[in-house]
């Protein structure tokens, strides 16, 4: 008990400063502010395969586009699913569903590239006997995998909006 109250008679201090350290939410302003205004005016074009429908549908989930674009979100994805973890018989005892999203952010007033980055996951299933339990695992990994990307896609390009400040975003306030 005493460590615990030691401990909080510490951390009190330091507590204390964080609320001013600059940090701020990107969605501070809820709908109304530069991040979620800017994202709405995000075209994100039709992706190939499986895969790429489900990134593109949580995509757009994330953004809600809505009203006029201003910028097309450009994806280049590569999924791969191998094997490792091998039996005794030299059969696969796991496999690693991976998927890698290059994106760039182009603004389609000026042609340019604003943002480019990549957005990646993995996961792991265990090979088993039934062949449908092994393809109903693959497709699970792919939606988990597609569902990590978008939102790690969305938080970078809010993080962008709200860092690049309204004057570099192409927003009014």
């Amino acid at each position: 008990m005493r460590g615990r109250l030691a401990l909080m008679l510490l951390a009190a201090p330091l507590m204390a400063g964080l609320p001013g350290c600059g940090l701020q939410p990107i969605y501070a302003d809820g709908s109304q502010g530069v991040a979620a205004q800017q994202l709405a005016g995000i075209e994100v074009p039709l992706l190939p395969d499986r895969a790429g429908q489900l990134l593109r549908d949580e995509l757009l989930r994330v953004i809600r586009p809505e009203g006029s674009v201003r910028y097309r979100l450009d994806i280049k994805m590569t999924e791969t699913i191998e094997g490792f973890g091998i039996r005794g018989d030299e059969s696969v005892a796991r496999k690693r569903v991976s998927l890698v999203a290059d994106y760039q952010l182009v603004d389609l007033a000026s042609n340019q590239v604003v943002l480019t980055d990549r957005a990646r996951s993995d996961a792991g299933i265990d090979v088993v006997q039934s062949e449908y339990a092994v393809v109903a695992a693959e497709q699970t990994a792919r939606e988990r995998n597609a569902t990590l990307a978008a939102r790690a896609i969305a938080a970078r390009l809010g993080l962008h909006f709200r860092t690049s400040g309204p004057a570099a975003a192409g927003a009014t306030r």
